[in-house]
């Protein structure tokens, strides 16, 4: 059990990057307010609070101190980026909003 919650922090670990990744491709193109954009937050922010939720998980199953050691990773890590995911959410509703006002911006010229 514990390889396999190992297994699907990896995943989701290079699953975030790929999204982070073409993120940063839709700002590099000035892709500001991209539909895309609040979808790929969303999405990254599931992800890491489902591998943070995977890292608390992980120091509740019992597996030899030696394989715990190589494959674990802190406790704290995962409160850490279960505080990040919340802030991502708030960052999104933000998001949202200036998505918003943009709208109503370019409806009023």
């Amino acid at each position: 059990y514990y390889l396999l919650c190992y297994s699907i922090q990896v995943l989701l670990y290079l699953i975030v990057f790929l999204l982070f990744i073409k993120f940063s491709n839709n700002i590099r193109r000035n892709n500001y307010f991209n539909s895309q954009n609040f979808d790929i937050i969303f999405k990254s922010t599931i992800l890491i609070i489902i591998y943070a939720t995977l890292n608390v998980i992980e120091t509740w199953i019992p597996v030899d101190a030696v394989n715990k050691e190589i494959l674990s990773s802190s406790f704290f890590t995962g409160v850490v980026l279960l505080n990040i995911g919340g802030m991502m959410l708030n960052f999104l509703s933000i998001y949202n909003e200036s998505e918003a006002i943009k709208e109503e911006h370019d409806l009023t010229i």
